[in-house]
C-alpha cells in the first residue's frame, strides 16, 4: 500500500513538473502565489508567463520563496534526467527545456552560489547547467565530506538524482560509500548507479561493498522492492566492473535464491564482460529451484547466446506444458534480455497459442530485445 501511495504521488507531481516544462517553451506572464505556495502541491498552478517570475524567486532574499523556486527546478531537472535512458548521451536536455530563459535561470543561481556557503541545491543545479562551475563544485564535494550525516545525505541525494559526475564530486560521493552512516552509505551508492558509466571511479568501492558480506539494500525507484543497489550500480560499469565477476562467481552456490538471482541479474547486465563466471554458472544449472535454474540458463546466454545447455534448459521452461514453468522463462527473459535469436520460435509460439496477456506481453519484450530481423 504505502509503495501504492508512493507511485501515486510521483505520478501526480511527475504530471506537474511536465506541465511546468512545457510552459518553460512557451510561458508568459507571472505566478502571482509563488511567494505563498509551494508550487509543485498546487493542483492547477497557473503556468502564464512562469520563467520572468521563475527567474527572479531563485535570486530572492528571501529563504522560502528560493527554496520553493529551487524545489521546483530540482524536480524539473530530475524528471528530464530520469527519462534518458541513456545517460552517455552529450547533449543536456536540461539546456534544452529551458531554452531563451537559460541565461536568468543560471544568473540567478550564480548569484546566490557566490553569495551564499549554505546553496546546496542551487549549487548542484548550477552544476546541471555548468558542469565546470568552479564554486558549485567545491560546494557539493564539500558536503559530500561533511561531517554532519544529514549534510552528507542531502548531497549524496542531489549528485545522484541530478547526475552529477565531475572527478572532484565522485571523490566526495566514494568517500561516502564508506560512511558510518548507514543512510549515507545507501544514498552515496544510489547516486553511483544513478551515474553509472560516469562513476567508474567507484568500483574499488563497490567491489569493497561486496566483499563485506553487508550489502546496501534499499528502495529505488523504479523497483517495487528494496533491492542490493551495490550489484545494480556494478552492472551498470561495463568493462571496469569485470574485477567483480570473479567474487560474484565464488558467491553464487553458497547464497541464498534470492541472493542468488541477484547475482546473475549483474553478472547478465554485465554480459561477455561476464565471461569469466560460465563455470560457476553452470554448475546452476542442476539446481532443485526452477527461479535459480532458470535464471542461470538465462545468464548464460547473455554472456554467450550458443551455450548449449543453457539453451536446453531454457528451451525446456519455454516449451513446457505447465503455465507456470512458461511464466517464470518469459518473467525471466524479459528481465534478463537474452539475445539468442533461437529462442525466437517459441516466443513467436506464446503469441500464437493463446496464452495469457501477461506472458504475451514479456514474450513481446524480448523479442524485441532480441532485435533484428527476425521475421514476419
Amino acid at each position: 500500500q504505502d509503495r501504492a501511495l508512493t507511485h501515486d504521488l510521483f505520478e501526480r507531481k511527475s504530471t506537474r513538473v511536465y506541465k511546468a516544462m512545457e510552459a518553460f517553451r512557451s510561458a508568459k506572464g507571472v505566478v502571482p502565489e509563488l511567494k505563498y505556495v509551494v508550487w509543485l502541491e498546487k493542483e492547477n498552478p497557473s503556468l502564464e508567463g512562469f520563467p520572468g517570475e521563475f527567474a527572479m524567486a531563485l535570486r530572492s532574499n528571501e529563504p522560502t520563496v528560493r527554496a520553493v523556486a529551487e524545489k521546483l527546478l530540482n524536480q524539473l531537472t530530475i524528471l528530464i534526467r530520469s527519462g534518458a535512458w541513456d545517460r552517455d548521451r552529450q547533449d543536456n536536455q536540461v539546456i534544452s527545456v529551458l531554452g531563451e530563459h537559460l541565461d536568468p535561470i543560471r544568473s540567478s543561481l550564480e548569484r546566490t552560489v557566490n553569495k551564499r556557503d549554505d546553496c546546496i541545491v542551487a549549487a548542484s543545479l548550477l552544476l546541471v547547467l555548468d558542469p565546470n562551475h568552479n564554486r558549485a563544485i567545491q560546494i557539493v564535494a564539500r558536503e559530500l565530506m561533511s561531517q554532519e550525516p544529514a549534510h552528507r545525505q542531502k548531497a549524496c541525494e542531489l549528485v545522484g538524482e541530478l547526475r552529477l559526475a565531475h572527478p572532484k564530486i565522485l571523490v566526495g560521493l566514494r568517500n561516502a560509500m564508506c560512511s558510518k552512516e548507514a543512510n549515507v552509505r545507501e544514498f552515496a551508492t544510489t547516486a553511483v548507479w544513478r551515474n553509472g558509466s560516469m562513476a567508474t571511479s567507484a568500483v574499488p568501492e563497490l567491489i569493497q561493498i561486496l566483499q563485506s558480506g553487508k550489502p546496501v539494500r534499499g528502495p529505488v525507484f523504479p523497483y517495487t522492492y528494496p533491492r542490493d543497489i551495490g550489484l545494480l550500480a556494478l552492472a551498470e560499469m561495463g568493462p571496469n566492473a569485470q574485477p567483480a565477476v570473479p567474487i560474484l562467481s565464488g558467491k553464487l552456490m553458497r547464497a541464498s535464491e534470492e541472493d542468488c538471482i541477484e547475482f546473475l541479474t549483474c553478472l547478465a547486465s554485465l554480459g561477455p564482460v561476464a565471461k569469466g563466471s560460465i563455470s560457476a554458472i553452470g554448475r546452476l544449472l542442476t539446481q532443485k529451484v526452477p527461479s535459480v535454474r532458470v535464471a542461470a540458463a538465462t545468464t548464460l546466454l547473455c554472456i554467450d547466446p550458443e551455450n548449449s545447455n543453457a539453451s536446453e534448459v531454457l528451451l525446456s521452461f519455454l516449451q513446457s506444458n505447465e503455465p507456470e514453468e512458461v511464466s517464470l522463462a518469459l518473467e525471466t527473459c524479459r528481465d534478463f534480455g537474452p539475445k539468442a535469436r533461437f529462442l525466437v520460435p517459441s516466443l513467436v509460439a506464446v503469441l500464437e497459442n493463446g496464452a495469457e496477456t501477461h506472458d504475451k506481453l514479456n514474450a513481446i519484450v524480448t523479442l524485441g530485445r532480441i532485435g533484428g530481423q527476425i521475421g514476419r
